[in-house]
């Protein structure tokens, strides 16, 4: 009984629109991208990235977050002070890229498998229910 009473507590905090997670998400990319052009070189905001990139993933299929990884990395190559160049430029976009699309990916992956875990707790418990009414009716 406790075990629900946590599960629903668990999900009613939760953003359920995918429409929602995704503006929400991509409203913080847009406002991180406009701070981060106008700190420059001052203060890189690289890392404040994988904050929307965590909520976007919870809304993408597993083909779209290496998009999303793209994405944020062209804006945060976009938005820093930081001159592009051949040597320095591949580099940092590629660990931009990594980055952002091995989180996104880690949280799809994370989902996936609560979800799993969830469906397989539900069917035990129905189990453990059936099993209980069977005995009951043996009395």
């Amino acid at each position: 009984m406790n075990l629900q009473i946590l599960k629903r507590a668990m999900t009613a905090t939760l953003i359920k629109s995918r429409a929602v997670r995704l503006a929400i998400g991509l409203a913080g990319i847009a406002i991180i991208g406009y701070v981060d052009r106008g700190l420059s070189e001052a203060i890189p905001l690289a890392l404040l990235y994988l904050a929307p990139v965590v909520l976007i993933s919870t809304a993408l299929r597993r083909w779209q977050i290496p998009i999303l990884g793209a994405l944020c990395a062209a804006v945060v190559e976009s938005a820093n002070g930081y001159p592009w160049t051949l040597k320095d430029g591949i580099a940092r976009d590629s660990l931009y890229f990594s980055a952002y699309t091995a989180v996104g990916l880690y949280v799809a992956e994370v989902l996936t498998r609560r979800a799993t875990e969830e469906s397989h707790l539900d069917a035990l418990e129905a189990e453990i229910e059936a099993r209980r009414g069977a005995e009951e009716k043996l009395r």
